[in-house]
């Protein structure tokens, strides 16, 4: 239910304001079982306490549909364009998703002067792969395992070795754990009771 919802406030909230390309609505339909597979091996790898970062969350997949799959796991998700974070924002009231958190800033700003303590970090269509490890370790506490969707052309491509993909169905995911490379003492914890 919360996955139809979530696809009627895309459409409609498109109408008016850009947030997701209407010349790929015909690809709707592939980005939300890959942000539905991917919400669900965080599901399944999850730990109590758990938490999920998604950086560059654009119209909301995978995020917004990780936080319907994991209803007790916090996700918290940058996005730089503000016309995008109003619309995450919508979503996560409407829904509601309570556990769902928004943030509208840079992750370069972001990483600058805060930080999440977070199992789980994603990235889908962000910036290349090779950018986007150095960007997630400065965004983290300590460690957390990071997931962005591939093609299988970026697996050819990108020559990405076959252990670092995790593999459901026709979706394909590099994973990767990682560590934080910035130390988080002169930084501040951002959290669902932070905000």
């Amino acid at each position: 239910a919360l996955v139809a919802q979530y696809i009627d406030h895309l459409l409609e909230y498109n109408e008016h304001t850009n947030v997701y390309s209407k010349s790929a609505y015909a690809h709707l339909p592939f980005h939300v079982h890959d942000s539905l597979t991917l919400g669900l091996i965080i599901s399944e790898s999850r730990g109590q306490g758990s938490a999920v970062l998604d950086l560059g969350s654009g119209s909301g997949l995978p995020s917004a549909l990780i936080a319907a799959v994991n209803p007790q796991t916090p996700v918290f998700a940058i996005e730089s364009k503000s016309r995008k974070t109003r619309f995450l924002r919508q979503v996560a009231s409407a829904l509601p998703m309570h556990n769902y958190v928004p943030l509208t800033c840079n992750v370069h700003e972001f990483s600058r002067s805060s930080y999440c303590d977070v199992d789980f970090l994603t990235a889908k269509a962000f910036k290349p792969l090779d950018e986007v490890v150095p960007i997630a370790q400065v965004c983290i506490r300590a460690s957390a395992l990071l997931y962005v969707p591939v093609s299988q052309a970026q697996v050819r491509d990108l020559s990405l070795p076959e252990q670092q993909l995790h593999r459901r169905g026709k979706y394909i995911y590099f994973r990767k754990a990682i560590k934080a490379s910035r130390k988080s003492s002169t930084r501040q914890a951002i959290t669902i009771g932070s905000l």
